[in-house]
């Protein structure tokens, strides 16, 4: 019988890439040895150059030996898509690297990946910290400092994203039993690093912590390090433990690279509770208790969480529709209430058809969807007729419910804006302008009365972290698709031919947040609008034409004669196609695959804000 090496290898030899993909996830559960992880490094980097995958570079910077990271890292990274390529920085050289011109900048990484331990950079509170007590605050205090200082004067030269491991010890002591009895506490003093690690990166841009320690916890820490090879040659993971960290690293950079999924449609019975709804009645269903009525009710706990963190709940359910809503209104023990769910969708029909409506509803990619279902049938059927939903199927306990949800990284995300934990109520607060126009004669009338206000923000304090999320999943109203990183976003609002541009909208029913982003670009007399982008959700409120004359506005006062639109045809953004021609702007010959148009100022009146929408700009006098 083959071993998954093996079958691995005669994957690579077809060079078909959908084979090679599963027998590579099916090697690097197999627990590979050192010498099949190079081996099986060298084939699949053969591939990567032909392929024409999305290249990244990434510099590791530790305060021990980590070069193993290599061939396992760049294996993960291999299946999702990506052709890693990885500079190490000498152990010993940290904070040189960082804090002066150097062998990064001229490798020139897309992201840094900085993981010290605290026995290399802080021997006080690792060795020594109850014979040298009064040293550790000291001790502490200035390596932050020095820390903080290294990334910050990176930053200055480079617009890669940093990521940054938290602290944890290496080796319990003697120490053990008494450590959080005592005023002299080991672990309370690593925590207070960590609070200030995690502090330091939240308010800086373009800084993301990675939680190490919490890594080390899952794995083990006694299994974890090896104490032999740290004191011999620095190598202080050991060889069995290198593989988990290359995985949860992987995930994390995924998160980055990757936009999150939105929605999660969900079914009800034996997925939300335990029973059949028709059969059990609403009291009958198992949701609290003893198992597994405990587990269905820790698992709606978990998905009512989940959605206070952006993501938007759909109900699919085959059933009555009066049925299932008496479990929400008549059982006690349901965590999840009916208006947690953005879309109903409780019928007989096939799940596909539903959510391709709720999709429509929502004004949403169907790939933005994520399924789950106990039924496996109901998964082939969404697999076949629906391809680009992400499926998890819920077979077995549900007490594993949860964990299948976050193995597949479809709802990461290293940061969370203000956006994310308001999502579900904009939702909601959507329902109800849905009623109010329905019930409205007119679509002049139903504006006037929405209270339409436009925050527009041009200083450097906007949200960063919430435009740069706008640009890596607006697809359909968006002229250029151009794709701005963090750093790039940062770097943006620190140069001045540039004017980077958000507008946040609220109405009587409540906030969306940052609904648009501009970016403006200024040269000889002419202000080209490099990108335009906006919630789809916002449509039909003629929120682009308010935008269009702020862009006008911004031009003049750039004293610009001529405002150049860029449209780049894709396969998603075809309703703005005709826009600019709409608005007055005149088309240019000879451009290549981007679509340019010109309004001419001097010669145009000034384009007018609808009448029913208030503009202000905050933080401006």
């Amino acid at each position: 019988m083959s071993t998954p090496f093996e079958i691995l290898g005669d994957a690579c030899n077809s060079e078909n890439q959908d084979a090679i993909k599963e027998t590579l996830r099916q090697f690097l559960e197999s627990s590979p040895t050192s010498s099949q992880y190079y081996a099986a490094h060298k084939k699949i980097s053969e591939l990567a150059e032909k392929s024409g995958l999305k290249n990244v570079k990434l510099t590791v910077v530790t305060s021990f030996t980590a070069d193993l990271l290599t061939q396992p890292l760049f294996l993960h990274q291999y299946l999702n898509g990506i052709n890693l390529t990885l500079q190490y920085v000498p152990y010993d050289q940290w904070f040189l690297a960082l804090s002066s011109k150097g062998q990064i900048d001229e490798f020139s990484p897309d992201l840094v990946f900085l993981l010290l331990h605290l026995n290399d950079v802080a021997p006080v509170i690792s060795y020594s910290h109850l014979m040298d007590w009064i040293n550790v605050t000291e001790e502490k205090e200035k390596f932050l400092k020095s820390l903080f200082s290294a990334i910050s004067a990176f930053q200055q030269r480079s617009d890669a994203t940093v990521i940054v491991g938290n602290f944890c010890s290496q080796k319990p002591g003697f120490e053990r039993y008494f450590d959080l009895n005592t005023d002299l506490s080991k672990s309370q003093m690593i925590e207070d690093y960590n609070r200030e690690l995690s502090s330091f990166c939240s308010t800086n841009n373009n800084i993301l912590t990675f939680d190490y320690s919490g890594i080390v916890a899952d794995y083990g820490r006694a299994s974890w390090f090896d104490n032999v090879r740290n004191f011999s040659n620095k190598s202080a993971i050991s060889s069995k433990a290198i593989p988990s960290l290359a995985r949860e690293l992987s995930n994390f950079l995924n998160s980055i690279q990757r936009p999150r999924k939105k929605v999660l449609a969900v079914d009800f019975d034996n997925t939300i509770w335990g029973g059949v709804v028709g059969e059990d009645g609403p009291m009958g269903v198992r949701l609290s208790g003893e198992y597994p009525g405990n587990a269905y009710h820790a698992f709606q706990t978990f998905l009512k969480n989940l959605s206070a963190s952006g993501i938007l709940l759909v109900a699919t359910s085959k059933n009555n529709l009066e049925d299932a809503k008496e479990v929400f209104d008549q059982n006690p023990s349901m965590p999840l209430k009916w208006e947690d769910f953005v879309v109903h969708k409780i019928d007989w029909a096939d799940k596909y058809l539903n959510l391709k409506a709720a999709a429509d509803k929502l004004n949403l990619g169907i790939e933005s969807f994520v399924f789950i279902d106990d039924n496996p049938v109901e998964i082939a059927m969404m697999r076949q007729f629906s391809p680009d939903v992400k499926c998890i199927l819920l077979n077995g306990s549900p007490a594993n419910f949860q964990d299948k949800i976050v193995r597949t990284g479809h709802f990461d995300s290293p940061t969370l804006t203000s956006e994310d934990f308001g999502r579900t109520l904009s939702y909601q607060a959507d329902k109800k302008r849905g009623e109010h126009e329905i019930r409205t004669e007119t679509i002049e009338k139903f504006l006037s009365e929405l209270g339409l206000e436009i925050s527009v923000f041009r200083s450097s304090n906007q949200d960063i972290s919430r435009i740069a999320q706008l640009f890596e999943k607006t697809n359909q109203f968006n002229f250029t698709t151009k794709r701005y990183s963090l750093s790039e976003v940062t770097e943006m609002t620190q140069i001045d031919g540039i004017d980077l541009i958000s507008f946040a909208l609220k109405d009587k029913y409540g906030e969306y947040g940052i609904i648009a982003v501009v970016v403006l670009k200024h040269n000889e007399g002419a202000a080209t609008i490099d990108s335009f982008l906006m919630s789809c959700r916002v449509l039909g409120r003629n929120i682009e034409d308010a935008i269009l004359a702020v862009i006008e506005e911004v031009a003049r006062e750039r004293d610009a004669d001529r405002l150049l639109g860029l449209y780049s045809p894709t396969a998603k953004n075809q309703q703005v196609e005709g826009f600019y021609v709409s608005k007055g702007f005149e088309g240019i010959e000879g451009s290549d695959s981007d679509c340019m148009f010109q309004r001419t100022l001097s010669a145009k009146t000034i384009y007018q804000i609808p009448p029913h929408t208030h503009i202000s700009y905050p933080g401006e006098s």
